[in-house]
């Protein structure tokens, strides 16, 4: 912050009207900005409550379908023998890193 003038004070370093003028314009406009999304968002809080409400509750609606669908594809990969030569076991291929080789 530098002192102006007047007495004042701004957030530019630069001393220059147009600079000081045009700093504190954009100051005002940022401060009108957040008072006004301050006092959207806090009158807002109800609807924002619901919407979230709303999304919890279709979450909660769409639990055993999901849980359903899971246990579907488990018993689906079981059923494939999960790639493993219906031996049951799972298998890994580990694979070597070429920089190793000599």
């Amino acid at each position: 912050m530098s002192a102006r003038a007047d007495g004042g004070l701004s957030f530019c370093a630069r001393r220059g009207a147009s600079r000081t003028a045009l700093c504190d314009f954009g100051l005002s406009l940022g401060a009108l900005a957040l008072a006004l999304g301050l006092a959207f968002g806090l009158g807002g809080r109800d609807t924002a409550g619901r919407m979230v409400e709303g999304w919890y509750r279709k979450g909660q609606e769409a639990a055993p379908r999901l849980q359903q669908a899971a246990a579907n594809a488990e018993q689906q990969a079981r059923a494939q023998g999960m790639g493993d030569g219906g031996t049951g076991r799972r298998t890994t291929t580990v694979v070597g890193n070429p920089r190793d080789r000599t």
